[in-house]
């Protein structure tokens, strides 16, 4: 009798143990697979947008260059141009005026690189000149910010706390943080490709912020990352959309075929970012090689959580009034709520979308 109770009693703990035992390996599962599921659902909600305008027609008298970069203020935008030019709109998108000092000297500059509005203050980051040079926001000269010349540089953001974001794809780091005052602080990010590749400006950041967070897009890799404001990981999200399935192999192809001219080569995946509200917004590239162009732009949406979280929420696909003509749009903005501006690289026109949803 008592060696039966005894083969009870060690059962009894043989089974708890490994119900237990099961019971944690349920749960270590379920964690990891939250904290790897970092791919958007394969159910696409679709918005259709049409064009409602079509202005600021690049080529005329006034406007003769592409557009190179939208920042926004709270009353005004701001369209820089690939040349010398910034241009100050209304909400309406009427010209307000335009900063165009052309030179080398205080508060002067021979290209535009990137634009960043904050602290009630227009930053403007001239690459070849190894400088950022500041306005108010009446159009006024303040200061220079010497910055150090990394090669490739280009995106720029500049938060409320005075710190300078800078996309550096030739260093050992992709995103670089200066000061206020253009001394380094520190490097940060993950490369996706070798400084010394032919595909190095895969390391290229497009830069976004958002209250204490900086969102960075890879330009050729379906990856976006988002960091707080010291270059600490939140969160990575690799994007694996249907629509762009074919345009991401041909991208990955390209990794291993240096550019018959020589030199760096990219293959575009996204165009740009920009943040409204709590929600990011990416331009994407969809068109591949062997088929035919897609007529419209896809741009993707994600609601950017406190954790710094990306959820997919919506797709829209931006067409031209003129259906049969396709809409190649490179850079994005929001004006106010509601409203898209994209800037198709074609025709070099800036066309206006409004939808409730956005």
């Amino acid at each position: 009798m008592i060696w039966f109770l005894f083969f009870l009693i060690v059962t009894h703990c043989f089974m708890t143990t490994v119900k237990y035992t099961f019971f944690l390996f349920l749960v270590g599962t379920s964690i990891f697979l939250s904290c790897t599921n970092n791919h958007e659902p394969l159910e696409p909600k679709v918005e259709v947008l049409e064009s409602d305008q079509e202005f600021l027609v690049f080529g005329d008298s006034v406007f003769y260059d592409g557009v190179e970069r939208f920042a926004r203020s709270d009353e005004t935008f701001y369209v820089a141009d690939k040349s010398a030019r910034i241009f100050r709109l209304n909400k309406n998108i009427q010209l307000l005026g335009v900063i165009e000092n052309i030179g080398r000297g205080p508060g002067e500059f021979t290209f535009v690189s990137d634009i960043s509005f904050s602290r009630d203050s227009l930053y403007v980051f001239s690459r070849s000149q190894a400088k950022i040079v500041v306005f108010d926001n009446k159009d006024q000269f303040i200061r220079e910010i010497p910055i150090e010349k990394f090669g490739g540089a280009r995106h720029m953001e500049v938060g409320q706390n005075g710190l300078i974001y800078l996309s550096t794809p030739f260093s050992d780091k992709p995103i670089t943080i200066f000061n206020s005052n253009g001394e380094k602080i520190k490097s940060f990010g993950e490369q996706t490709a070798d400084p010394e590749d032919f595909n190095v400006y895969r390391n290229e950041r497009i830069l976004a912020l958002h209250n204490d967070k900086l969102i960075a897009a890879s330009p050729s890799d379906p990856l976006i990352w988002v960091y707080d404001l010291e270059g600490k990981l939140l969160y990575k999200l690799n994007i694996d959309h249907p629509k762009l399935e074919n345009r991401i192999a041909e991208i990955k192809d390209s990794y291993e075929k240096p550019s018959p001219q020589g030199g760096y080569m990219l293959v575009i995946l996204f165009e740009d970012i920009t943040i409204h509200n709590d929600n990011l917004y990416v331009s994407t590239v969809t068109r591949t090689e062997n088929e035919p162009a897609p007529k419209y732009t896809l741009v993707l949406s994600y609601k950017i959580n406190d954790n710094g979280e990306l959820i997919y929420t919506n797709e829209y696909e931006l067409y031209r009034q003129n259906r049969n003509k396709r809409l190649s749009g490179v850079k994005i903005g929001l004006v106010q709520e509601n409203k898209f501006l994209l800037y198709d690289l074609i025709d070099k026109t800036i066309h206006l979308f409004e939808d409730q949803e956005i």
